[in-house]
C-alpha cells in the first residue's frame, strides 16, 4: 500500500495538469503540484492552508455554488473561472472537482485547465463568422445557397433554399421564414424548367453560369451568377436588372418608333392623294392629324390626339371597312364617297376621295392605318352642274352657251385647285423635311453612288460639311468605298441594324440603315445616328463590375469555406478526447481544406525523435502502415530546424529541386509539400505535413490555411495527448490495485492452507498424544484430569483454526463453487447471530463455475454487506439473490434494517463501502446501494463473467 500512495503521489506532482488537493469541510488547500505552482506564479508556502476565495480564485459567491452542486452530482467539471497573474496577464481557467477519501477524510481533488488559448482562439472564430455575417448581411445584390433535388434517373427535378441574405428578400419578394428549408416548387409552383436545368448542370458539373434571365413568376429580368460551392449545391448572386432592362427596352422601342414613324411619314408622303392625312392605331385611335383635317373637323390636331375615329364620327359601313383593312392588310380606296358631319348638319352631305392603306411591322403584321382624303364635294356637285348643263346644252345648244363659259371658268377654278393641292403636297414633304431637320438622332441619306443626299443638323454638328464629299470620305476619311459598307445589302431591300464607333468624334452609334423609295422611282438609303456612347462606357462600367464582385464573391467564398471549415473542426475536434480520433479528424478537415493527395501528423518524442502518428492518402502509392513506421531524427534534418526558428509554416513547392530533401520508400511521387507545426505555449509538439504529386501546387493561402486549422486543433491534440498520459496512468493503478487484491487473496489462501496442512495436524497429533497420556495416567486423577483439560482447550484451538481459515479463504470456493461457499457463509452467520438470512440462486447451479476473479468479487462483497448488516442495521431479516444475466452476474443483499443516510456515508467515507465498490469497479461493474433511514438498505453488485481489460492481469 505504500508503493501504491507513493506512485500515487508521483503521479499527482507530475502530473502536467495543475492539481489541488483541498480538504473539507474548512477548504483548506492541503496539497499542490508543481504544474500549479507554475500556473499561479506563487510558492507552495503561500497556498498550503488557504482557500480558494484567499487565493483569489473563486469569489464566495461561486465557491457556494460549486459546493452545492458537488454536494448533489458528486464531482463539477468545466467550471470556469478568470485569473490574473503576477504579470498582469489575464487567464481562463477550467476547473474539475471531484470528492476523493484519503486516511478517513474527505477531500476535493480540483484539476485546472488553463483554456485561455482556446477561449481566445473561439473568439476570433466567433469575429470573423461575425464579420462574415456582417458582409453577407450588407451585400446590396442578392445571394442563396440551395441543394439540389434529383429524380430517380439523376436528373435535376427540384432545389431547396439552404440560406439566403437580406437582399436575396428585397429583390425577390421572398421573405426568409417563407423559403428556408422549402422546395422552389413549393414556393413557386409554376417556376420555368430553365432555373432548375440550369442549376441542376452548375450544382452536378461544378461549372459556373453567369446569364440575364427575366423570371416569369415574379416578373423581374435578373443578372445571375451561379457557383457550385461542394457537390450536390449550388449558390447564386444576382443582381435585379429589370429597371435596366426596362430602360434598354424603352430605348429599342424609341428607336423602333422612331423607324417605324419615319415609314409612316414616308407612307404618308407615298399614299397621301389628297392634303388631309391621318395615322391612326389598329384601334382606330388618332396618333397623327394634320391641320386640314383637324379644320375641317373643327378641332385643334392636339384635341384629336388619342380619340376615337368612330367614337366622333360613328358609321358602321366606314368601321368595318377599316376593320377589313386592318385584318387583311390590304388598303383600299374611294372616290366620291359621301358622308355627313354628326356634328355639323349645315353641311349637308359631303363627298371624299379617299385611300385607306395598313402600317406593317418588320414581321408584317399591321400596326397601324394610313388615312388620306381630299374633299371632292365641290367638284361632285360642279360634276352634277356640268352634266346637268350638259343635258341642257343637248337640248339647248345655242341657248346654253354663256353657261358653258361659266362651266369652262368652274373647270379653270379645278385646275388651280389642283395646282394648289399639289402646293400642299409639297408643303408636307417640307415638313417631313422639318421633322427630320429636328430629330435628336443623326440622319442622312446617300445613293447607290456613296453621294450624300441629305444630312441633318445633328451630322453636320458631329463630322462637319459634306462640301460635296463622298460618305467614305465624309465619315472614315477614306479614299475609297468602304470594305464594311452596308449599301449592298440595304439596296437589296433589307433593313440593317449595327453598332459603329467614330475614331473621329469618339463615339460608338447604333445605326439603323433602310431602303428609301424616291419620288423618282430610285432608291436611296436611310442611315439613323443613335449615339449610344453612355450607355456603352455604362456596360462596360457594369461589365468591369461585375468582374470585381465575381473577385469579391471568389473571395468570400474561400473566407466562408476556411471559416466553415475550422467551425466544424473545432466541433468535431472538442467532441473527443481519444488522440487518434483528434488526429484522423484533424486529417480530414486539413486534407479537405486545401486538397492534398496525402497528409500525415508527426509527433515528437523526447527531445527531437520524430513518429509518424497518423496518416492519410498513402494507400494510391504506399502501404500506410509503412509509413506509420517512419522515424525522423529532427535534430539533424533540416526542414524540422526551419521549423524551430521560424514557428511558421514552412512550403516547399518542388522536393525534385530542394537541397536536403530525403526521399522514404513509398513517398516516392510526393513533389510539393506544406509543413505546419503544432505549436503548444510557443513550442513545437509535432506537425503536419500536406503533400502534393504535382510541383507547385500549393499557395502561400493553402500553407495559411493549413497553419491557421493546425493552431486550432494544437490545443485538442495537446489535451487528447495528456488525457492518452492520464488514462493510461488510471490503467497502471488500477492494474496494481488488482493485483494487490489477487496478491492478498493469493497469501490468504496460503495462509488457510498452511494452517489447515500443518497447525491444524498438529493440534490433532497433540490431541491423539494427550489421549495416551490420558489412557496411562489412569491412576492418577490430577493427571487425568490436566490432560482432559489439554484436550479441550486443543479442541477449542482446532476449531478457532479452522473458523480462521474459512474466513481467510473458504475452501468451498476453491473447489465447490460460489453458491456453496455462500451458502456455508450464510449459515455460519445465522448460527453466530440472530439474523434471519435467505438465499436463492438463480440462474447458477451449485456445479456451475464463474470465472475465479468474479467469484471472489462476489462473496467478498457479501461477505463484507452482511457484516455490516449484523454490526449496524439491528435487522431481523436478510435475503441473498445470486443471479446470472446474460453476460452479467449479480448479487443482491437486502434487510430490514434500521438503514442509512447514504450521503453523510459517502463525505465520511465508510470504508466498507469503497471496498466493495472498488471490488466491483476492479472488473468493469457497479455497486448500487439504497437506503433511507428506518426502511432498510439493498445493496446490488453487478459483473461481468470476464474482466474487459484483460490485458491488466
Amino acid at each position: 500500500m505504500r508503493e501504491s500512495q507513493q506512485r500515487y503521489s508521483t503521479v499527482f506532482d507530475k502530473s502536467p495538469f495543475a492539481l489541488a488537493l483541498t480538504r473539507m469541510p474548512e477548504g483548506a488547500i492541503v496539497g499542490v503540484n508543481d504544474a500549479f505552482l507554475s500556473l499561479f506564479e506563487c510558492k507552495r508556502d503561500e497556498v498550503l492552508g488557504k482557500t480558494s476565495v484567499e487565493l483569489g480564485v473563486a469569489d464566495p459567491d461561486s465557491r457556494a455554488q460549486v459546493a452545492a452542486e458537488l454536494q448533489a452530482c458528486g464531482s463539477v467539471q468545466g467550471f470556469e473561472v478568470l485569473r490574473t497573474t503576477k504579470a498582469n496577464t489575464r487567464l481562463v481557467l477550467s476547473l474539475d472537482l471531484d470528492w476523493v477519501s484519503i486516511g478517513g477524510e474527505n477531500h476535493i481533488l480540483t484539476t485546472i485547465h488553463d483554456i485561455t488559448k482556446r477561449k481566445q482562439a473561439e473568439s476570433a472564430l466567433r469575429e470573423s463568422e461575425e464579420k462574415y455575417r456582417t458582409l453577407f448581411n450588407s451585400m446590396t445584390e442578392g445571394f442563396a445557397l440551395h441543394e439540389i433535388i434529383c429524380d430517380e434517373a439523376g436528373a435535376p427535378c427540384d432545389y431547396r433554399f439552404l440560406e439566403i441574405n437580406p437582399s436575396f428578400e428585397r429583390l425577390t419578394g421572398l421573405h426568409r421564414e417563407a423559403v428556408i428549408g422549402k422546395t422552389v416548387k413549393e414556393i413557386l409552383p409554376g417556376v420555368e424548367a430553365f432555373w432548375i436545368e440550369t442549376y441542376g448542370r452548375v450544382a452536378l458539373s461544378g461549372e459556373p453560369a453567369h446569364f440575364d434571365r427575366h423570371s416569369v413568376i415574379l416578373d423581374r429580368h435578373y443578372e445571375v451568377y451561379a457557383y457550385c460551392p461542394t457537390p450536390g449545391q449550388f449558390a447564386v448572386l444576382f443582381m435585379d436588372i429589370t429597371e435596366r432592362k426596362r430602360a434598354e427596352q424603352e430605348l429599342i422601342e424609341a428607336q423602333r418608333r422612331l423607324g417605324r414613324e419615319r415609314d409612316i411619314l414616308q407612307t404618308v408622303m407615298n399614299g397621301a392623294k389628297r392634303s388631309h392625312l391621318v395615322y391612326l392605331d389598329c384601334g382606330f385611335n388618332f396618333v397623327r392629324v394634320n391641320q386640314a383635317y383637324a379644320d375641317t373637323c373643327g378641332y385643334q390636331p392636339e384635341e384629336m390626339i388619342g380619340r376615337n375615329h368612330f367614337a366622333l364620327y360613328p358609321q358602321e359601313e366606314n368601321e368595318a371597312i377599316f376593320a377589313r383593312v386592318r385584318d387583311t392588310g390590304e388598303p383600299v380606296e374611294f372616290h366620291d364617297k359621301p358622308f355627313e358631319f354628326p356634328d355639323q348638319p349645315e353641311r349637308g352631305v359631303t363627298y371624299w376621295d379617299w385611300t385607306l392603306a395598313p402600317v406593317k411591322d418588320e414581321a408584317g403584321e399591321v400596326e397601324g392605318l394610313v388615312f388620306s382624303l381630299f374633299e371632292t364635294t365641290e367638284r361632285k356637285q360642279m360634276e352634277q352642274a356640268l352634266r346637268k348643263a350638259h343635258d341642257e346644252l343637248e337640248l339647248r345648244v345655242q341657248e346654253r352657251t354663256k353657261e358653258l363659259a361659266d362651266a369652262n371658268r368652274v373647270l379653270s377654278n379645278e385646275i388651280t385647285e389642283h395646282k394648289r393641292t399639289e402646293q400642299a403636297l409639297e408643303l408636307e414633304r417640307a415638313k417631313l423635311r422639318n421633322i427630320m431637320d429636328t430629330m435628336p438622332d443623326g440622319i442622312y441619306i446617300v445613293n447607290r453612288q456613296h453621294d450624300i443626299e441629305y444630312v441633318n443638323p445633328v451630322i453636320e454638328r458631329e463630322f462637319g460639311l459634306v462640301e460635296g464629299r463622298k460618305c467614305y470620305s465624309y465619315f472614315h476619311e477614306r479614299a475609297e468605298a468602304c470594305p464594311w459598307c452596308k449599301n449592298e445589302e440595304v439596296f437589296s431591300g433589307k433593313s440593317i441594324r449595327w453598332e459603329w464607333h467614330s475614331h473621329k468624334t469618339q463615339k460608338t452609334y447604333d445605326l439603323f440603315d433602310t431602303p428609301m423609295l424616291n419620288s423618282d422611282g430610285g432608291i436611296s438609303k436611310l442611315e439613323l445616328f443613335h449615339d449610344i456612347t453612355d450607355r456603352k462606357q455604362a456596360e462596360a462600367e457594369l461589365e468591369q463590375r461585375n468582374l470585381e464582385l465575381q473577385v469579391l464573391s471568389e473571395n468570400e467564398h474561400k473566407q466562408r469555406q476556411l471559416a466553415e471549415t475550422l467551425r466544424a473542426s473545432a466541433q468535431a475536434l472538442a467532441q473527443t478526447l481519444d488522440l487518434d480520433i483528434v488526429l484522423r479528424t484533424l486529417l480530414k478537415h486539413v486534407r479537405a481544406l486545401v486538397q492534398s493527395d496525402t497528409a500525415s501528423v508527426i509527433l515528437l518524442e523526447g527531445e527531437s525523435l520524430l513518429s509518424v502518428r497518423a496518416v492519410e492518402g498513402y494507400e494510391r502509392w504506399t502501404d500506410p502502415n509503412q509509413i506509420l513506421s517512419f522515424k525522423v531524427d529532427g535534430a539533424n534534418n533540416p526542414f524540422y530546424q526551419k521549423l524551430i526558428a521560424t514557428r511558421k509554416s514552412l512550403l516547399i513547392p518542388d522536393t525534385a529541386s530542394e537541397p536536403g530533401w530525403e526521399v522514404f520508400p513509398g513517398t516516392e511521387p510526393i513533389r510539393n509539400c506544406i509543413f505546419a507545426p503544432i505549436l503548444i505555449e510557443g513550442k513545437i509538439i509535432g506537425v503536419v505535413g500536406l503533400s502534393k504529386a504535382e510541383p507547385n501546387y500549393f499557395t502561400a493561402e493553402h500553407a495559411q490555411w493549413a497553419e491557421a486549422l493546425v493552431g486550432q486543433a494544437a490545443v485538442a491534440i495537446q489535451n487528447a495527448w495528456l488525457f492518452e498520459q492520464v488514462r493510461a496512468g488510471r490503467e497502471r493503478l488500477q492494474s496494481l490495485s488488482r493485483r494487490l487484491v489477487d496478491i492478498q487473496e493469493s497469501e490468504r489462501r496460503f495462509v488457510a492452507r498452511e494452517l489447515h496442512d500443518h497447525a491444524a495436524q498438529n493440534l490433532t497429533s497433540l490431541i491423539l498424544g494427550l489421549g495416551a497420556i490420558e489412557k496411562e495416567a489412569s491412576q492418577l486423577p490430577k493427571i487425568r484430569a490436566r490432560a482432559s483439560e489439554l484436550k479441550t482447550m486443543t479442541d477449542g484451538v482446532l476449531e478457532d483454526l479452522h473458523r480462521l481459515a474459512i474466513n481467510l479463504r473458504p475452501a468451498s470456493l476453491d473447489h465447490p463453487g460460489l453458491v456453496p461457499a455462500l451458502e456455508q457463509l450464510i449459515k455460519s452467520f445465522t448460527q453466530n447471530s440472530s439474523l434471519q438470512i435467505r438465499f436463492k440462486a438463480a440462474g447458477i447451479g451449485e456445479d456451475d463455475r464463474l470465472p475465479q476473479e468474479v467469484e471472489t468479487t462476489l462473496y467478498r462483497i457479501t461477505q463484507e454487506a452482511l457484516t455490516n448488516v449484523v454490526r449496524h442495521a439491528s435487522a431481523q431479516r436478510a435475503d441473498v439473490v445470486l443471479e446470472r444475466r446474460g453476460d452479467t452476474a449479480l448479487v443482491l443483499i437486502e434487510d430490514d434494517g434500521k438503514g442509512f443516510d447514504l450521503e453523510k456515508a459517502k463525505i465520511g467515507g465508510h470504508l466498507g463501502l469503497l471496498g466493495m465498490e472498488e471490488r466491483a469497479e476492479m472488473l468493469g461493474g457497479k455497486l448500487t446501494v439504497e437506503s433511507v433511514p428506518g426502511k432498510g438498505t439493498i445493496i446490488v453488485a453487478e459483473v461481468p463473467y470476464a474482466d474487459p481489460n484483460p490485458a491488466r492481469r
